[in-house]
């Protein structure tokens, strides 16, 4: 082959590889136009799936809420942010356990079907329609109120009340007031009117019958026995104080009428209003858990008004709870009230005075934080297992639309039942001042056998 021939040979190959490199410079450029373009698509579409996110999100927070998802919410951003002051120079003062002269009862007794009677209005409740439908307070809303509540320090009755109100009672009425917008649910559950939750008798039809009524009750005692101690203070107090009384009139020095701390009012109608059962509030840095814990057990209260010399720190709490179960019972007994309750914030213990056997109080302790924990375990299944029964929502729900079924008893029957009953004649001033919390066995508390069972269940 001639020069010639062998330049014109490596022209074409060299042509050859210019277009072959050419061509897999074009085929690069369109693989990397390519992938910048499927690039591109999944930019858009990771940014329209964030947007849909972003919007789905706003409209799960900002919509209604179903009861399972309210019960939820109010237990996680309300009822968990309770915050206790246990500073005693930022805390109020007082006795909460003043139960002189009040009607007592003769037993305390754990009230062992209040689960099945709870589950009751749980199985109504559920088998409802009405649990899937939007009709309640949105998260967001929730959550906002949720942060206000953790920026307190609760320190008062005061302070409770408030809590108790934003965290339960406000939430059952707004449930309440739903159940008796259905025709079907306001059917199921006998219901002839909403709830509100007040403090003060005033707005009650029958309130001056009860006025009448309570006054023709004798509250007469003796003078109410003292321990050693707590006799001498008061000769010395006598003293100071007698110049005051002697010019009092009888009437002036009669008892105080008994005032409950909250009513759950029963709006039967538009002339109608009557209190369902009330409430005790209790603030915790007073009454702890660990005071309930180691005195809420089934009692004789002739034996625990007996002052001892001695006595044990659980003796002590005993009487502490006693006395404090006293206080709404007085008021159960003199309104004829078959239902009460007495809340902390951090446990409610639910009452009931049988109607055949006023001389005994049924009681069963709740405590959501322990009972349910930081969550319900509600994941939107219906027919999950679940804690939603169990919140204070939950608990204090059912309690009301059971109170609702009943009506005050009659004068006769609260006569009847005075007639039959004890006062507190105990003087326990100071009690709680006697005991440091560190003295309590708390740690030794075992829940009944009926409150362990019904915290297993699910709605």
């Amino acid at each position: 082959m001639s020069q010639k021939e062998l330049n014109e040979l490596r022209k074409r190959l060299e042509e050859a590889e210019r277009r072959r490199e050419e061509a897999e410079r074009r085929q690069e450029e369109a693989e990397r136009r390519q992938e910048e373009e499927q690039q591109r698509r999944e930019e858009e579409q990771r940014r329209r799936e964030i947007a849909e996110r972003d919007l789905n999100l706003e409209i799960l927070q900002t919509r209604n809420t179903t009861l399972p998802e309210f019960l939820d919410a109010c237990h996680k951003h309300l009822f968990l942010g309770l915050t206790i002051q246990k500073d005693k120079k930022s805390s109020t003062k007082g006795d909460p356990a003043n139960a002189d002269r009040k009607l007592r009862p003769s037993r305390i007794q754990e009230w062992t079907d209040f689960p099945d009677q709870q589950m009751a209005i749980w199985a109504d409740l559920m088998d409802a329609d009405f649990v899937t439908e939007r009709h309640f307070t949105p998260l967001l809303a929730l959550r906002e109120a949720g942060k206000q509540i953790r920026k307190r320090m609760h320190g008062s009755e005061l302070d409770i009340g408030h809590f108790l109100r934003e965290t339960a009672e406000s939430p059952v009425a707004s449930i309440i007031e739903v159940l008796y917008a259905s025709p079907q649910i306001r059917r199921k559950f006998h219901l002839n009117g909403d709830v509100t939750f007040e403090n003060h008798a005033n707005t009650l039809t029958d309130e001056s019958g009860i006025v009448t009524d309570m006054n023709s009750l004798s509250l007469a005692s003796d003078r109410p026995r003292r321990s050693e101690r707590l006799a001498a203070r008061q000769s010395r107090e006598s003293s100071r104080s007698s110049s005051r009384i002697t010019g009092q009139t009888t009437a002036q020095r009669r008892p105080p009428r008994p005032r409950a701390d909250q009513f759950c009012v029963y709006n039967r109608g538009p002339d109608k209003r009557e209190a369902a059962f009330v409430i005790e509030n209790k603030a915790p840095h007073k009454f702890s858990l660990a005071h309930i814990k180691a005195g809420l057990q089934d009692m004789d209260l002739d034996h625990i008004v007996r002052y001892q010399k001695d006595e044990s720190p659980e003796d002590i709490c005993r009487r502490v709870v006693a006395a404090i179960i006293t206080q709404p019972a007085d008021y159960m007994y003199k309104g004829g009230y078959e239902y009460g309750c007495v809340s902390t914030g951090e446990a409610y213990i639910f009452l009931r005075i049988p109607d055949d056997d006023p001389s005994t109080v049924l009681y069963f302790l709740s405590v959501p934080k322990e009972d349910v924990g930081d969550t319900t375990d509600w994941a939107g299944d219906v027919n999950g297992d679940n804690r939603l029964h169990l919140t204070a929502v939950g608990q204090l729900l059912a309690f009301t639309l059971r109170a609702l079924r009943t009506s005050p008893r009659d004068i006769n029957w609260r006569n009847w039942a005075a007639d039959r009953l004890k006062t507190w004649e105990m003087v326990y001033d100071d009690l709680l001042e006697e005991i440091e919390e560190k003295d309590i066995p708390a740690s030794e508390y075992k829940p009944p056998l009926s409150r362990t069972e019904y915290c297993r269940q699910s709605p």
